[in-house]
């Protein structure tokens, strides 16, 4: 098990409302913007914790895993929780692969997670 969950996340954009309901935010670790954190995964990292392993929050643009870095999958209350926020079964398809894959890259170009398009 890793010393140190690293969790990333989109950053929170001045003003915007939640994309998830009962979404908060975070500092990111490296820069220090603020993040959006699900309550899944508020949950998540209070569990992680709690069996003593450090947490911290990442923004899509300064996390930087290294190749034999773990990614874990969508948990489905993840999924659940991108439903309640408007995501397609297409959306979250979409969505699967990029995080499966694991491209960063095309979610630092502005692919939503919310609703998987790119954004305008």
């Amino acid at each position: 098990m890793p010393d140190t969950i690293g969790i990333i996340s989109r950053p929170a954009a001045a003003g915007e409302p939640p994309p998830i309901r009962g979404a908060t935010k975070a500092n990111c670790a490296k820069c220090g913007c603020q993040v959006w954190v699900s309550p899944y995964m508020q949950q998540k990292a209070k569990d992680f914790e709690k069996e003593g392993q450090a947490v911290t929050f990442q923004c899509i643009h300064c996390a930087n895993p290294k190749p034999d870095d773990e990614f874990r999958p969508l948990a489905p209350e993840q999924l659940e929780e991108l439903r309640q926020a408007g995501a397609t079964e297409e959306d979250i398809l979409g969505i699967l692969k990029i995080v499966a894959a694991r491209d960063l890259k095309t979610i630092r170009d502005g692919y939503d997670l919310r609703t998987g398009h790119h954004g305008s």
